[in-house]
């Protein structure tokens, strides 16, 4: 089983279940500023880059700014789903003048040695990639912009979801002549829910992960928008790609968990721990987000565990008055690999 770690904004990192910090980790993982997939913490670096790296193993890469992020001029090939307009494919230049509100959404370290990102608005994004080789971010000139709630890599491929639970399958060529990564082919894979605002009694997120037993989850947290009001509802589907529609999932197996965030979820499974039947999240995750007003108060406690069975939520870790320095820093959710956590425990 892959072990569990909470990173607090203060730099301090709690091991899961036993909830207790661990002074090592705490003087790796200070002063981050986000995280990836997995293991990863992202850090500032100088000359404006930004630094990956796991506060477990010390394991380093860097990344070049998203300043000189450029739109690849090359022919995408969009499948079940409408063509981008002549005006949306030239709204790159409109953006570019007011990038100071475009940002980095979420970051996937992918196996096929390049990276993918997020990139731009709430409801306004594309996909961008990123060659460690090249050392510069790019995106599609004529792919769609789009609002994406998640990101995440499955099955030798890169999948995207949108607000409106389109499940979005994207395929990556390689520029022969620069040797970057390049969006060549944009699918549809299933259709969600037509495409609109979010309802103004609630508001949904969607995670994507893949499962323990190789499917594709997506899951829907539900909450209200009133101020105080602690209502969470969350459901799980998978993704039944020869069929093309989600497919509800009620339970999840004794021996596996969901583990869900806007920056890093994944799916733990074994008998080590309890953790069967359970999603576990942060409270504030959506903070800063369009439909998060008005302003709520944090909550009390940095993690919650919602059962599926009942529909209860237990709150973990309370919040103490320093963890959160300025508030611009999220907690996050940390998964080592299974050959570093297992050497961290001799």
């Amino acid at each position: 089983m892959a072990d569990v770690h909470l990173a607090l904004p203060n730099g301090r990192v709690f091991s899961y279940p036993e909830l207790t910090p661990s002074r090592l980790l705490d003087e790796k993982a200070a002063g981050y500023v986000g995280a990836a997939c997995d293991d990863w913490l992202l850090f500032h670096d100088a000359g404006g880059l930004f630094r990956l790296t796991s506060p477990f193993i010390g394991k380093t890469r860097l990344l070049p700014s998203f300043d000189g992020i450029r739109a690849h001029d090359v022919p995408v090939e969009i499948v079940n789903e409408p063509a981008p307009s002549h005006r949306a494919v030239e709204s790159h230049a409109q953006w570019r003048g007011d990038d100071e509100t475009m940002g980095v959404r979420k970051v996937v370290v992918c196996p096929d040695g390049f990276i993918a990102a997020i990139f731009g608005r709430e409801h306004f994004a594309k996909v961008a990639l990123c060659s460690l080789e090249t050392f510069s971010w790019s995106h599609s000139k004529h792919d769609r912009w789009r609002w994406y709630d998640d990101l995440a890599f499955f099955g030798g491929r890169l999948y995207a979801v949108t607000a409106g639970k389109d499940l979005l399958g994207f395929d990556v060529g390689v520029d022969g002549d620069t040797g970057e990564p390049f969006i060549s082919r944009v699918e549809r894979v299933i259709e969600g829910a037509p495409y609109g605002p979010r309802s103004s009694a609630s508001a949904m997120v969607h995670y994507l992960l893949p499962s323990g037993d190789g499917a594709l989850l997506m899951v829907r947290r539900r909450f209200p928008h009133a101020v105080g009001n602690s209502l969470e509802r969350f459901t799980v589907f998978r993704a039944d790609l020869a069929s093309s529609r989600w497919e509800e999932v009620s339970s999840l197996g004794c021996d596996q968990a969901l583990f869900v965030w806007r920056l890093c979820s994944r799916a733990v499974r074994g008998r080590r721990y309890p953790l069967g039947y359970q999603i576990f999240f942060l409270p504030d995750d959506c903070a800063g987000m369009s439909f998060w007003e008005p302003p709520r108060r944090r909550a009390n406690h940095h993690a919650a565990v919602y059962g599926m069975f009942d529909g209860r939520v237990t709150y973990l870790l309370p919040r103490q008055p320093r963890d959160d320095g300025d508030g611009t820093v999220p907690v996050t959710w940390l998964f080592p690999a299974v050959a570093t956590a297992r050497e961290m425990r001799r």
